[in-house]
């Protein structure tokens, strides 16, 4: 069976080879979907290794050629070939890196403050209460298994943000919404409530969407669903120093967990989330815990 999709969580369970089409060239890789990201890591680092050594030779062999000939000598013809052919390799592609600024705009230190925040379906508790005040340039990451409540978490925190109280103003919110999942937009209109002062962006990459929004619309607060991409790890890593607050949901049974996957490393070095919320379900009962990042770093 030979398939094309963007629904990860397919390939996860179903794939057992991956061919990704990356710059023009093939990479073949015998694994599921959370193995390829790492093996395709293990890659681009040994292609950055192999990259500063062919540098390394070059300079080496520039200077020699620089260099004037001894008397009645020349210098190695196969030598100067080889150093023309090293010259002529095509150095790795890598992604560009995007520098980018949010539009100021005043606002409170206090986005917003929850108190005793639940969700029940038909008399079952699907999150138990908590409460939590989102705080001006705060990051937080929402940490559950399939089933847990982290979309519909998500999509209630980004509509009250949006929608205000009357003790607090609304704030604008960027959404990205790769999968239809939180907004469920239809011929660009959402048909889920996701508050008055909230911008999506559908049908785009979540990596290209969280660059988009901070770039054109200036959100106060950007939430995007289940990080789980090298290039969506890069996006939130350029976002965390641009003044707004951050909600993002990554799926995994707990922090530790997450903590062993090598694409998450720098979240956890850096302190990008400065609170992670982690969802869990314990004998038919919902539950949650609260973590600061830095205690995790």
């Amino acid at each position: 069976v030979i398939m094309v999709t963007h629904d990860r969580y397919f390939l996860e369970r179903v794939a057992n080879r991956i061919v990704e089409l990356q710059k023009a060239k093939l990479y073949f890789y015998e694994a599921n979907y959370s193995r390829y990201l790492e093996l395709k890591l293990q890659r681009e680092e040994m292609e950055q290794a192999s990259e500063r050594k062919r540098q390394a030779v070059l300079r080496r062999e520039y200077q020699w050629i620089s260099r004037g000939c001894r008397a009645r000598s020349t210098k190695s013809v196969e030598r100067i070939a080889r150093y023309e052919a090293l010259k002529q390799q095509e150095a790795p592609q890598t992604e560009e890196e995007v520098s980018v600024a949010a539009g100021a705009s005043r606002m409170g230190k206090k986005i917003i403050s929850l108190e005793r925040v639940s969700k029940c379906y038909n008399g079952k508790t699907v999150l138990a209460p908590f409460s939590y005040n989102l705080l001006r340039d705060d990051r937080i990451g929402i940490v559950g298994q399939n089933g847990a409540g982290k979309t519909t978490l998500l999509r209630d925190l980004v509509r009250r943000i949006s929608d205000g109280s009357e003790k607090r103003s609304g704030r604008v919110v960027g959404l990205v919404d790769e999968r239809g999942e939180l907004a469920a937009c239809y011929q660009g209109i959402p048909q889920l409530d996701i508050g008055l002062r909230t911008d999506v962006i559908d049908s785009s990459s979540k990596a290209d969407g969280m660059i988009c929004l901070l770039r054109s619309m200036s959100p106060q607060v950007i939430a995007v669903d289940e990080l789980g991409s090298i290039r969506e790890i890069k996006a939130l890593l350029r976002l965390a120093g641009c003044g707004c607050s951050i909600m993002a949901t990554v799926h995994g049974s707990s922090v530790e967990e997450i903590r062993k996957r090598r694409m998450f490393r720098r979240l956890w070095e850096e302190r990008v989330f400065g609170r992670i919320l982690v969802l869990e379900r314990k004998e038919g009962r919902y539950c949650h815990k609260i973590y600061r990042g830095g205690d995790l770093a």
